[in-house]
């Protein structure tokens, strides 16, 4: 065989197609591997047994992988979320949210360079809907360090939790505000807008659940907790007063109370121990397919009552003829000893009703969708929150799961997807959702929220 100048043999390198056959017979064998795994799903979820494999090659991996499935994976074909999937299981979770209804968007907001181009139309438009006018405002955390679920005889539970946080921030500017800042004070005359703002962080000591079956057909969950409020701030609304004179300026004055269970006028005392309320959740099936439920959250069994106060202070000119200017602006912030004792203040937690609907089309739990309806009370800005929504959620296999929520929960618009992975002995899970005060104006990344969950247990 002759060879070109500068050529080599084909023996010394292999040839590139040779090389792209390799992969692709890898590729296939991947391929074939997955499905295998997947047509033996199917055949469980059938009622396969291993003895029914017609080769010995596969009843090896049939009783293989049947093992890995009866211990470390669920079995969601013939289980509810009515029985308790482990005997014994700790978890926790960790979740922090913020959104607002302006039309500014979280990345216009955080870029570096950003150039703005303000719809003055849309600025100075009023909000229609369940809120108030103007800008809201809001923020709310919930940290869980640890539960703990044990199963007992007859799907009977029980288990308790420690140390649960839970904060909500929120803030709403009137539109008048809106319209000074937009279109300055073309009138000519004094006005006097507003600004809200209202908040607590409870901290729950310890809450206890019980969970049976009562007369065949109903399921009862009750999770009575002791709460403290490290702080809670009442709805407090804070003029702004402008006034147009020769020299036009704007002055900004006000305060927020807040009463803590403390007190530090005589040394450190404890001046409350806080109050009691309960969770209570009946669930009845209709139909082997559809549940129906009622949710009671947060039901005031005994209020927490503050007795110390103390304001945060705020007073200084804003704006002036020429611009704005932070000139003699004072923000105080009341030291331990400036908190005093005043008349009894009650606080519980926002009490939170609810009807649901749970259709499983399967007849467990693999996917369910639920529709549910209720409202939100005794909120510290003192509204009146809707929650509607739906959630779906389909386990596409026995070790991942995906949940989407749409609707409102909390004063919140929320588009939220849930990822769960896991098995029966570990997992976790990670929920991202989209949030706003204005439902419409949740899909624009108005604001977000995360949450990071695991558990464990046999």
């Amino acid at each position: 065989m002759k060879l070109r100048k500068g050529c080599v043999p084909n023996a010394a390198f292999p040839r590139k197609k040779n090389r792209r056959a390799a992969r692709r017979r890898a590729s296939l064998r991947i391929i074939a591997t997955v499905a295998f795994f997947l047509r033996l799903e199917a055949a469980f979820a059938q009622g396969f047994h291993p003895s029914d494999a017609e080769t010995s090659r596969a009843e090896k991996w049939a009783r293989f992988w049947l093992s890995v499935q009866n211990y470390w994976l669920y079995t969601p074909d013939n289980t509810t979320h009515h029985i308790p999937a482990r005997d014994f299981e700790v978890g926790g979770h960790i979740s922090a949210g913020f959104g607002w209804d302006f039309y500014l968007g979280l990345l216009d907001v955080f870029k570096k360079n950003t150039n703005i181009h303000i719809n003055m139309n849309e600025l100075i438009g009023t909000f229609s809907g369940a809120y108030p006018k103007g800008i809201n405002i809001g923020a709310e955390m919930e940290y869980q360090p640890v539960y703990i679920k044990m199963k007992k005889p007859l799907n009977r539970s029980f288990g308790f939790s420690l140390f649960n946080i839970s904060s909500r921030i929120d803030i709403n500017i009137s539109d008048d505000f809106i319209n000074f800042f937009a279109k300055g004070n073309i009138e000519n005359h004094n006005i006097t807008p507003a600004i809200i703002i209202s908040g607590a962080l409870f901290t729950e000591i310890v809450s206890f659940e019980w969970k049976r079956q009562f007369f065949r057909d109903y399921y009862v969950t009750l999770r009575p907790s002791w709460y403290i409020p490290l702080f809670y701030i009442p709805k407090s609304e804070q003029k702004l007063q402008i006034t147009a004179q020769n020299n036009f300026q704007a002055e900004l004055k006000g305060g927020a109370n807040v009463y803590i269970p403390f007190s530090f006028s005589d040394g450190f005392q404890i001046t409350n121990f806080g109050g009691i309320d309960a969770d209570l959740i009946i669930e009845r099936p209709l139909f082997n397919i559809l549940d129906i439920g009622l949710e009671l959250l947060h039901l005031p069994l005994m209020p927490s009552v503050l007795s110390n106060v103390g304001e945060i202070g705020f007073e200084g000119i804003i704006v002036k003829t020429g611009g704005i200017s932070m000139e003699n602006f004072d923000f105080n912030i009341p030291a331990l000893d400036q908190f005093y004792h005043t008349k009894n203040f009650w606080v519980f937690r926002p009490l939170t009703t609810g009807l649901y609907l749970l259709y499983r089309p399967f007849g467990s739990d693999r996917w369910y969708l639920r529709p549910n309806f209720g409202c939100v009370f005794l909120t510290p800005g003192e509204q009146i929150y809707i929650n509607a929504g739906l959630e779906t959620s389909y386990m596409f296999t026995n070790f991942f799961r995906l949940t989407f929520f749409t609707g409102l929960r909390d004063g919140f618009a929320r588009n939220s997807f849930e990822f769960i992975f896991g098995g029966k002995r570990f997992g976790m899970y990670l929920k991202l959702d989209l949030r706003s005060q204005d439902y419409l104006r949740s899909w624009t990344l108005k604001g977000a929220g995360i949450s990071i969950g695991y558990y464990a247990g046999k």
